[in-house]
């Protein structure tokens, strides 16, 4: 199964030109990268990065479908959050991946009294 912990790697690759690029903007380093681009490669069962020999590498043509797929859930996300629809006095539980919780969700509803619930 697709996990977007791994995804959100390929598409920083795609957004940022680069390894480096993309570990920077993550706040990692490109071996972490680089792991999480082989574990989504198995995963998908296609080749989404080609490294060269010499250390060169470059998207594939199903690393671009799947950077195009992971770039519109990101946006969908985003556009839902910021909507503003969901704002109200109730309380939610919302389950969801960490990243997406801490990285979107949190940021995007600007709740003074966010908890954090669960495993981990």
């Amino acid at each position: 199964m697709l996990d977007w912990n791994d995804l959100q790697y390929l598409l920083a690759i795609g957004r940022h030109g680069s390894m480096k690029g993309a570990a920077r903007a993550l706040k990692t380093d490109p071996t972490t990268v680089s792991r999480h681009i082989k574990k989504l490669t198995k995963v998908t069962k296609a080749t989404l990065v080609s490294f060269e020999r010499d250390g060169t590498w470059s998207i594939t043509d199903a690393g671009r479908q799947y950077i195009e797929m992971a770039g519109d859930f990101d946006e969908k996300i985003n556009d839902l959050l910021m909507s503003g629809t969901a704002r109200t006095a109730n309380s939610y539980t919302i389950s969801t991946l960490e990243f997406v919780a801490e990285s979107y969700l949190a940021p995007a509803m600007r709740f003074p009294r966010f908890s954090r619930r669960g495993a981990r």
